[in-house]
C-alpha cells in the first residue's frame, strides 16, 4: 500500500508540474504557445473560476493539518 501511494503521490506531483509549465510557457509566449498550451491554460482558467472560495480554503487548511501530522520520515 505504501508504494502504490508514493506513485500515486509522484504522479501527481508530476501532473501539476506540467501544468504549471504549461502555463508559464503560456505567460511567455502568449498567442505563439501553441493550441496544446492554450487548451491547457483554458481548462485551468475554468477549473480555478469554477472552484468555491469556501471549499478551496476548507482543503488547503485540511492539506496543513495533514502536512503538521503526518509522521516525519528520516
Amino acid at each position: 500500500m505504501e508504494k502504490i501511494t508514493e506513485i500515486l503521490r509522484f504522479s501527481i506531483v508530476v501532473l501539476f508540474q506540467i501544468v504549471l509549465g504549461a502555463v508559464l510557457i503560456a505567460l511567455l509566449l502568449g498567442e505563439a504557445a501553441g493550441p496544446t498550451v492554450s487548451s491547457v491554460v483554458s481548462n485551468t482558467e475554468r477549473f480555478l473560476s469554477a472552484l468555491n472560495p469556501a471549499a478551496a480554503a476548507v482543503g488547503f487548511v485540511l492539506y496543513l493539518i495533514w502536512l503538521q501530522l503526518r509522521p516525519q520520515g528520516s
